[in-house]
């Protein structure tokens, strides 16, 4: 009879890292700083004098898809 070995694999105490750090860095950069430009620009925008909104809503469809 043919006998088969069965080998122990341990798995990983803890998660490893999905995406480097640097990209982490990126896409939070990108995310406050389209944050930071909404806020400068939230009262122009209710006074009618900036983008339609649907360029702000494809604009935020963009980013939230990117990141």
């Amino acid at each position: 009879m043919a006998s088969t070995a069965v080998v122990a694999s341990r798995a990983p105490s803890h998660a490893g890292l999905v995406a480097s750090r640097r990209h982490l860095l990126v896409v939070l950069a990108a995310l406050v700083l389209n944050a930071g430009r909404s806020w400068l620009h939230a009262e122009q925008s209710r006074a009618g004098a900036g983008p339609e909104r649907s360029v702000m809503y494809l604009r935020t469809i963009f980013l939230n898809w990117w990141c």
